[in-house]
């Protein structure tokens, strides 16, 4: 019943294992080809859902070069990074190139970069976030909320601990576990794919998901 959340057309699953794999090797390649990973994000359609962030990410790559390999490999460590290091990488990051044309700050398209960095890299400990969708995800399968009051940075490891812990369901085990993709990049991609529950099919299947999960 639930391969068809793994499976559906939209391949919000199973493209982020090929995906995000590639990512990681651009990331960790001790020489950090900008140019490459750059391209990558023009192509990941996460980033590319919205003209105003594919615009903000590219430009990232392109304003100061030297500035934007420093922030990755500041944000990018041998561990993951704690959560005012992020919300450093952020505000920098803002700064650099994720405004708009009026100079507005735009910290969502910059923490939803982040979180694309960091869960290629560390895919135990993030997921890519959009704020709405990860809200709507605890929402619906009553997990821990989101913690109030904070900066992105919280919410992104939030983000990731809610993920690992709805993996660690009985019933995600049994029907949504894939054996080559990582546990959080399968949660992820249901947490896109929920909004899309006009389409009766991924309703119904949701529905029974959700009834399943809080036994």
């Amino acid at each position: 019943m639930y391969t068809i959340l793994v499976h559906h057309k939209w391949n919000e699953v199973l493209s982020r294992s090929k995906d995000y794999i590639e990512l990681k090797r651009l990331i960790r390649n001790k020489n950090l080809d900008l140019e490459a990973i750059a391209e990558w994000c023009n192509n990941f359609y996460v980033l590319k859902g919205f003209i105003g962030t594919k615009i903000q990410v590219q430009n990232f790559f392109k304003k100061d070069k030297t500035k934007a390999r420093e922030l990755i490999r500041k944000l990018i460590g041998e561990n993951p990074p704690d959560a005012n290091k992020i919300n450093l990488f952020i505000k920098e990051s803002v700064q650099l190139a994720f405004h708009d044309k009026k100079m507005r700050a735009k910290q969502d398209n910059a923490a939803l970069f982040a979180s694309v960095l960091l869960t290629a890299v560390f895919p135990d400990n993030f997921v890519d976030f959009r704020q709405n969708r990860w809200n709507y995800m605890a929402k619906i399968f009553k997990l821990r909320p989101m913690p109030e009051n904070t900066h992105y940075g919280e919410k992104l490891i939030w983000a990731g601990q809610i993920a690992k812990e709805f993996a660690g369901k009985r019933t995600f085990k049994k029907f949504l576990k894939q054996k080559n993709v990582k546990d959080n990049w399968v949660v992820a991609g249901l947490a896109w794919l929920l909004p899309k529950e006009f389409e009766k099919e991924i309703r119904e299947v949701f529905s029974e998901l959700k009834v399943s999960m809080a036994i």
